[in-house]
């Protein structure tokens, strides 16, 4: 049985963060490969500044390097909210007999019992908890909590602080300040080719 990674997210522009962090998961949990999932309507973000294809297409420049990782465009073609436990039922049917790991920051620990069918979703799949600033006995409680009560499988994999986010890019091409270096080069080719984030 293969373990596959699902990271999901806006990816609004995708940048080396992101990749690390599937990079990271690869290495630290011996997955098979991850599956890079830009979200298509999201059910909690109320604005999100590119169109869901533009977003899968750097998603697909991002990865095109590296054979473990893989761009999705199943929850950018969905017309209505793409909620967690449907993508990972989704996931499920493609990979029935394997180990599907969702990778997320440790800051949703704080309220993933109330994502929609939460009880389902930790069901499903096993999770990746992304922490920063090493495994507290904070993060220690949460997980617990989740074992606990679902019955999850929970993974912490420790990351580096990277001062690196979409906003911070996005403010610095619309400042005019180069972004190079923070995302793949080719990535900030399709950017600058279409004009994004100027506005």
């Amino acid at each position: 049985m293969a373990k596959i990674g699902l990271l999901g997210g806006t990816f609004d522009p995708v940048h080396y963060a992101h990749l690390f962090m599937g990079q990271l998961c690869l290495d630290s949990l011996g997955l098979e490969k991850v599956i890079f999932i830009p979200v298509g309507v999201a059910p909690h973000k109320s604005v999100v500044a590119t169109d869901a294809l533009r977003r899968y297409e750097m998603i697909k420049l991002a990865v095109a390097g590296n054979a473990r990782f893989e761009a999705s465009d199943y929850e950018t073609k969905k017309p209505t909210p793409s909620y967690s436990v449907e993508t990972v039922e989704h996931f499920k049917t493609l990979y029935p007999d394997d180990e599907l790991v969702f990778i997320f920051g440790e800051d949703s620990l704080d309220y993933v019992e109330r994502w929609y069918r939460a009880a389902d979703l930790l069901r499903l799949c096993s999770f990746a908890v992304i922490g920063r600033g090493g495994f507290t006995s904070d993060i220690e409680r949460k997980i617990a909590f989740l074992k606990e009560r679902f019955g999850a499988v929970v993974y912490y994999v420790h990351s580096p602080e990277l001062e690196i986010s979409s906003g911070i890019i996005r403010d610095m091409i619309r400042e005019g300040k180069s972004a190079r270096y923070l995302l793949p080069d080719p990535v900030l080719a399709f950017i600058n080719e279409h004009g994004m984030y100027r506005e």
